[in-house]
């Protein structure tokens, strides 16, 4: 009797510990499938960024001439319209790139003599957001059925073709969605992660070196420590609004530039920076400190020879992690102006620019379609940039790192 009940009870708490088991499994699961679900609806989303429709035409240059005035500034460059018969223009299938291009031919036939290009060799020109989302995605959005007709009558004469394109990383924000691209952001994400490593880095290091191998432990120095992990945990809006008032407003600085981008992120990363270092360096044995001063070493030299080389590779580690949470940031790029809409590319770190994911927020919240893939491209991209930092500071742990 009694081994029959501890056999029950046994199947009873192994029947437990299955289920529990079941249940934490499918935490994983869940986990997973939602990680999945996510990958897939952005990456499909993006795809269509990389392909633009194409629409070949002959552009009558001798036209467009013939409409152009010269004398007048507001017709210096010639009216494009004149260049398109009036069955395509109307029904307004190409980009407005186009009419950008034939301004500046004749812009450089008319100042610079240059002669203007064949009237009768067809070229492939870019198409429009609408006719773009409707040859692949069958999405009529704003087209009319006019339109429509035309863009069928030029898909039955094989004038409209779809091709894989790199122009998203070629090409910096535009209102125009077939033209947009990341390239202004892009370098602005550059200039603010350049500022914000000469920021965060040297002060955050040697902040913690002094808070961990000089400072005395006394009640200041543990009131600074629990300040610097209250500032760790604060949202990143806060550190947006002192960059607001300390950078733009006291001290003047060029608003939605780099600079200002960088200084805010750099204090705001600054708590983390520290917190990793100090980490790093508790990392090392007390043994060896107590060995270099021992045989004479000053603290100094016990510092620069035994303890920072040790806990170099748990510093570079915490500090490209920092910067990756420091490239994905946006609220506090947004309070600094960067949420600007900036068509050049910066020139340096106080030049008006855009960030990734300062761009991402404008791009979700345009009423344009078109916009859409190209959101999801730039946030595959930034994932991608984002991956591949944490996946470096990983190499370099197990590639560096000592046991003890």
């Amino acid at each position: 009797m009694t081994e029959e009940i501890y056999r029950k009870n046994l199947r009873k708490r192994h029947r437990k510990c299955r289920i529990f088991r079941s249940i934490c499994m499918s935490g994983v699961i869940m986990s997973a499938a939602f990680l999945a679900f996510f990958f897939f609806d952005i990456i499909s989303r993006s795809i269509p960024a990389f392909t633009q429709t194409e629409i070949k035409y002959s552009i009558d240059y001798e036209a467009a001439k013939a409409a152009a005035t010269p004398g007048d500034k507001a017709t210096e460059y010639g009216d494009a319209a004149y260049a398109i018969p009036e069955d395509i223009y109307f029904a307004d299938v190409f980009s407005r790139q186009l009419v950008w291009d034939i301004e500046n031919v004749l812009k450089d036939h008319f100042h610079h003599g240059k002669p203007l290009p064949s009237s009768t060799e067809e070229q492939w020109i870019l198409a429009n957001t609408d006719v773009d989302q409707y040859i692949k995605n069958d999405v009529k959005g704003k087209l009319t059925d006019e339109r429509i007709a035309v863009i069928e009558k030029l898909k039955t004469d094989g004038k409209i073709r779809t091709v894989g394109t790199w122009s998203i990383f070629t090409k910096s924000d535009s209102s125009y969605p077939e033209i947009a691209g990341i390239k202004g952001a892009a370098i602005g994400s550059l200039w603010i992660l350049l500022i914000t490593t000469l920021i965060s880095v040297p002060i955050g290091v040697m902040s913690a070196l002094y808070l961990e191998e000089f400072a005395p432990r006394n009640k200041l120095s543990s009131f600074i420590e629990i300040n610097i992990n209250n500032l760790a945990a604060i949202p990143s809006i806060i550190f947006g609004l002192l960059g607001l008032l300390l950078f733009l407003n006291l001290m003047g600085l060029t608003r939605s530039s780099p600079l200002v981008g960088g200084l805010t992120l750099g204090i705001m990363m600054l708590p983390v920076m520290i917190i990793s270092t100090r980490a790093s360096l508790r990392s090392v044995p007390t043994s060896i400190r107590e060995a270099a001063l021992s045989v004479g070493a000053t603290k100094w030299q016990t510092i620069q020879h035994h303890i920072l080389p040790l806990a170099i590779p748990g510093i570079l580690t915490g500090t490209i992690l920092s910067l990756a949470r420091a490239i994905g940031e946006t609220a506090p790029l947004l309070m600094v102006g960067l949420n600007s809409f900036v068509p050049e590319v910066p020139e340096g770190v106080t030049s008006r620019s855009s960030a990734l994911p300062t761009l991402i927020f404008q791009w979700a919240g345009s009423s344009e379609r078109g916009f859409v893939e190209r959101t999801a491209a730039a946030i595959i991209i930034l994932l991608v940039i984002l991956i591949s930092m944490n996946a470096i500071a990983v190499w370099m742990r197990h590639k560096f790192e000592r046991r003890w």
